[in-house]
């Protein structure tokens, strides 16, 4: 996984640098699906994920739903996107969290049982 290379890694190796610097700069210009960013840098759809990832911790890259892709919000123009954005990653977010209440739950009881 890219992301994953780039977050331990302190340095961005070239390769990465152009990559990030070519889906910025299609992304400041305007929207772009994945498909396109993939061809764009000659890469699979994981890496054109983790460049966005990585991406996002620096700009307000507005992800649309379905296969409408991405671009980076720069004006007023964009802010129903932006909410809407919010708006379905906090519900995502959510599940995400109420869905590994159980397992917390029996982690919690099997740790207080071997610690009996």
């Amino acid at each position: 996984m890219v992301y994953e290379q780039i977050r331990k890694q302190k340095k961005l190796t070239n390769l990465q640098k152009n990559r990030l610097n070519t889906i910025y700069r299609r992304l400041i210009v305007g929207q772009a699906t994945k498909d396109e960013l993939k061809q764009l840098i000659q890469a699979d759809e994981r890496t054109v994920r983790d460049c966005i990832s990585y991406i996002k911790k620096f700009y307000p890259v507005i992800s649309l739903s379905g296969d409408k892709g991405y671009r980076i919000a720069k004006s007023k123009e964009d802010l129903e996107d932006a909410k809407h954005m919010i708006a379905s990653e906090t519900s995502r977010a959510n599940e995400i969290m109420d869905g590994i209440v159980e397992v917390k739950n029996f982690v919690c009881k099997m740790q207080e049982e071997m610690e009996a």
